[in-house]
């Protein structure tokens, strides 16, 4: 069996004309560095427009890391508190 065979027996019938049938959720993934919060806003203009529910996910790995190799423990958990309240405002 030749290569583009099995690529071809492996195709949906269906591709070429798959469609979303409803979209009910958006995933925006912001950015922290970000201050326009464009990903957010257009979100919400497509959820509103199709009813659906937008998720958010937030990657701010370099301040994890950094909190994480702190040498002042005590203050760790009141850092991390302080960073997502000031986000959310």
């Amino acid at each position: 069996m030749r290569a583009s065979a099995v690529v071809g027996s492996m195709r949906s019938p269906h591709w070429d004309s798959a469609r979303v049938d409803k979209l009910t959720s958006i995933l925006a993934v912001i950015d922290p560095a970000d201050e326009s919060r464009h990903v957010v806003a257009k979100a919400m203009v497509l959820a509103r427009h199709f009813r659906a529910r937008v998720e958010l996910f937030l990657c701010d790995s370099e301040r994890a890391y950094t909190l994480q190799h702190t040498y002042d423990t005590v203050g760790l958990s009141e850092a991390n508190r302080a960073c997502v309240t000031g986000f959310t405002r």
